[in-house]
């Protein structure tokens, strides 16, 4: 069998120069371009990259926009470290053309990650701005929802009520070995290995002391901060309950624009859950591209009827589409096709079977502090029910039922009853939730390289303008886009 033959290496350069390294429709342009045309717009903004010496006859640093190119290039191909970076500074032909064949250390790349948090924000925005403008980002309908993020620190931490249950314990063996010491003082003429004896005493109470001083530390910082955990690596990373278990990491509030499936809104935030992130995330889509949507969507993870009503009456928004979550009871009357319904002009519930629910207290307080009215039906009706095991079970009293006394609530409660507002329900998973799995197949096997929050939203600023332009990049040709921003102005 014959083979192909290869080519000399000793022939001669394959370009005469870097531009025609990449083909005039290669995504990297619009990186170049983008970056570009935001330094040329506000120069001030691109926070300046720390010198490579402390003399001033010594190296020049590199301009600070060049670091904004390669950082979204590599968030954009899955490239996210540093050293990983350096590398292709020397390898990969469209990052030597994006970097004018510049090739900066992983310690010089690293820091302007690290430093820049601010000018990195501004370019995010920005690119949102343009988005904006151009109309690819429409603003009309915008679903929210949250995800779970591990932070960059180990996973043993410390907790409330183990710190408190280690100290107690700790207290308990340096009282044991001081009376051991104690004993020791009042001997007299010590032999050797009493001598030896009392000064292994004295290191033990000395390291039990510091253990005790550390612990106490811990418990001072989180009762000061109203937290139940701590984690010395990422002091700002609380403890998270996922799919495997307990983690420390960050929860991502994340807001997706339907029309193109762009990402309005990206924040890091210390909040355990989503119930009461849904007015701030309206608020960060604000801020981001200048107004807030028309239609808000989200999950049954925010359905705090306060958040709801708060953001509905929010000027700029005209709907809310948020599912409420059921209680076992109201489930279960739903799976059993049980309805009951109220009667205004009575003032009356009126049982699935048609029997009269009568009135009992009219400022009803359950254990979560919320105010209701309850209605009871007559204990005679519900124990001759035949839906009386579906119904009441073995209670020995009359069904009650429950009606809060916010209108807007039970307003709230029917308009999520009709057809459409469960249509609407239904499409915010096809819009939001591909970011997340977007974002975590591009951060692999370890999610966050920084510490700190702000230092996180700094890298979750670069995987929102990296999906935003991956996005443009799926919509239209490359060359259609460039012409675009040729002609926009940021300033």
């Amino acid at each position: 069998m014959k083979y192909r033959e290869l080519q000399s290496r000793n022939q001669g350069f394959l370009f005469n120069n870097i531009e025609d390294w990449v083909s005039e429709d290669n995504p990297v342009r619009l990186i170049d371009l983008l970056i570009d045309k935001l330094y040329q717009s506000d120069p001030d903004k691109f926070s300046v990259n720390k010198p490579t010496s402390n003399d001033a006859t010594g190296r020049k640093a590199y301009p600070p926009y060049l670091f904004a190119k390669l950082y979204l290039y590599g968030y954009l191909n899955r490239i996210n470290s540093s050293r990983r970076l350096e590398a292709e500074c020397s390898r990969n032909i469209e990052v030597m053309w994006l970097m004018n064949n510049e090739r900066p250390d992983f310690k010089t790349i690293s820091n302007y990650r690290k430093d820049n948090g601010d000018a990195i924000r501004w370019c995010s925005r920005s690119f949102k701005t343009f988005l904006r403008d151009t109309g690819y980002i429409k603003n009309e309908k915008v679903a929210y929802d949250g995800c779970k993020i591990k932070a960059s620190t180990a996973k043993e931490g410390y907790t409330l009520k183990g710190v408190t249950r280690r100290m107690s314990n700790l207290e308990k063996d340096l009282e044991t070995y001081l009376s051991l010491l104690e004993k020791t003082d009042g001997e007299e003429d010590l032999a050797e290995e009493a001598i030896q004896r009392e000064s292994r005493l004295m290191e033990r109470i000395s390291s039990l002391e510091k253990q005790l001083h550390s612990l106490e530390e811990y418990k001072r910082k989180m009762e000061a901060e109203s937290r139940t955990s701590y984690f010395p690596n990422d002091p700002e990373a609380i403890l998270l309950k996922g799919r495997y278990g307990s983690y420390p990491g960050y929860n991502l509030q994340a807001g997706m624009d339907a029309a193109n499936h762009m990402v309005v809104s990206a924040e890091v935030t210390t909040s355990s859950n989503d119930w009461n992130e849904l007015s701030t995330n309206v608020e960060s889509t604000g801020k981001e591209v200048g107004s807030v949507p028309e239609v808000v969507l989200a999950d049954k993870g925010y359905a705090n009827i306060q958040e709801i009503e708060a953001v509905q009456s929010q000027e700029g928004v005209s709907e809310v589409i948020v599912p409420l979550q059921e209680s076992e009871r109201q489930k279960k009357d739903r799976l059993n096709h049980l309805h009951f319904t109220y009667d205004k002009d009575t003032d009356t519930v009126i049982c699935p079977k048609g029997k009269v629910m009568e009135l009992k207290q009219s400022n009803y307080v359950n254990r979560h502090g919320s105010h209701s009215r309850r209605y009871a039906a007559r204990k005679v009706h519900c124990n001759n029910c035949s839906l009386k095991e579906v119904c009441n079970g073995s209670s020995k009293n009359g069904r009650n039922y429950y009606i809060s006394h916010n209108s807007f609530l039970e307003s709230y409660k029917e308009k999520s009853k009709t057809k459409e507002f469960k249509n609407q329900a239904a499409e915010r998973k096809n819009i939001i939730e591909h970011l997340f799995g977007t974002f975590r197949m591009w951060m692999g096997k370890i999610p966050l390289l920084l510490k700190g929050r702000q230092k996180v939203q700094t890298e979750i600023d670069i995987y929102a303008t990296a999906y935003n332009l991956k996005r443009l990049l799926n919509l239209e040709p490359v060359t259609v886009t460039l012409e675009k921003l040729k002609d926009y102005n940021f300033a």
